[in-house]
């Protein structure tokens, strides 16, 4: 456990060290079905290849080769798709996965009247991912990312690298972790290049096990570096005979979205996941579908 507390510190000061103007915010948008439904509240999870995005130490503990793939319908038009895939290996695991996001369809007005004309927004992200244990019960995980984007006729492209630590068993079924993500810069977008919207996580899991029931609580806090905002994430789910899950997730802190839920089911080697965010204020709701396939 002491080998995580200067591991927990060094991590804001990365965030802090860097610029001030932020972009990409499609970066913010939960690609996978599990984390959406949860409130993106796990921090820690280990062995969970989605749960990678959130703390890229949750990957240091993979039992088998995984792939996944995810589909997301957000407001506004907006689509996501995002392959993963995951494997041990003698020094750790390993993880390679491609998301885009875009829009389609964006009308051109140059003047009051018919559109003269429509173009895209696209946003692509390629990462290779690497956990192991670093000491008795300390995964320590590392996501390295390039980034490209393109509205109409101009583009940027950068990189990001996500970093994390998680310690497992801390208590009985009780297990801490942190990361930071987003850290890196786009190029310059027409004039102006503009830095990533860094996220600070902390978080715990809790597991409770009542014979074929299992229930995990995800308890943690977010805080968005550039933008001075913090949030609360909480999730919870409860998955009986390790093949069907129900689960909820809230967090603070948004002017428009809070509560989340989804549902799992797992036959033989494939999980289907389902999640569900609903926005207020006439903006309609997310949808998020995955299937994951462990081998």
């Amino acid at each position: 456990m002491r080998a995580l507390v200067p591991l927990l510190a060094f991590l804001p000061a990365l965030a802090f060290a860097q610029g001030t103007s932020t972009g990409a915010t499609q970066l913010k948008l939960p690609l996978v079905a599990r984390a959406a439904s949860l409130g993106e509240a796990m921090v820690s999870d280990a062995g969970d290849l989605s749960a990678s995005l959130i703390n890229p130490a949750n990957v240091a503990s993979l039992a088998g080769v995984e792939l996944g793939f995810s589909h997301s319908s957000w407001i506004q038009d907006v689509r996501s798709e995002f392959l993963s895939f995951g494997m041990p290996v003698s020094f750790g695991s390993l993880g390679f996965s491609l998301g885009s996001t875009g829009v389609n369809g964006i009308e051109v007005r140059q003047a009051p009247g018919p559109s003269s004309g429509s173009f895209s927004s696209h946003f692509v992200t390629m990462s290779v991912l690497y956990g192991a244990e670093i000491a008795s019960n300390i995964s320590a995980g590392i996501r390295a990312s390039y980034l490209y984007e393109k509205i109409y006729v101009d583009d940027a492209e950068g990189y990001s690298l996500d970093l994390g630590v998680a310690a497992a068993d801390v208590a009985e079924n009780f297990s801490l972790g942190a990361s930071i993500v987003n850290l890196g810069r786009l190029s310059a977008f027409r004039a102006t290049p503009s830095d990533l919207p860094t996220l600070l996580r902390i978080g715990a899991s809790y597991r409770l096990r009542f014979g074929d029931l299992q229930i995990s609580a995800f308890p943690a806090m977010a805080q968005e570096l550039r933008q001075s905002a913090g949030h609360l994430l909480f999730g919870v789910e409860a998955q009986f005979q390790d093949v069907f899950a129900v689960r909820l997730g809230y967090q603070t802190g948004y002017s428009v979205r809070g509560l989340s839920a989804g549902i799992g089911l797992t036959y033989a080697i494939a999980t289907l996941d389902y999640g569900y965010v609903p926005f207020s204020e006439g903006f309609g709701n997310a949808h998020i579908a995955s299937i994951r396939l462990r081998f």
